[in-house]
């Protein structure tokens, strides 16, 4: 029988994989807001206020996709590992 606290650790894994998978796709939708504004500030800044906005705007986006992947990655590991451990358990009945 599987034993409740085993069954918890496993909620815990699908818990936390479907809190990463949020943040993953949240980024993933932020990708065409974030085009835009660069778009608009190619054409609405002057070049010294361009260059600065862009810049700023650059490090931002890497940040952004960086924790982005950082949650892709997590969500397939838990994912991935409360699997195993549910095939584990079923073998073991």
């Amino acid at each position: 029988m599987i034993s409740f606290i085993h069954s918890c650790e496993i909620g815990c894994c699908v818990v936390g994989a479907v809190c990463l998978l949020l943040v993953s796709s949240s980024v993933t939708m932020a990708v065409p807001f974030c085009l835009g504004r660069v778009i608009d500030i190619i054409y609405t800044a002057d070049p010294l206020k361009m260059r600065e906005s862009l810049t700023t705007l650059s490090v931002v986006l890497l940040g952004v996709f960086l924790v982005g992947g950082l949650c892709n990655f997590g969500r397939v590991y838990l994912m991935s590992v409360s699997g195993t451990e549910q095939v584990i358990s079923l073998l073991e009945v």
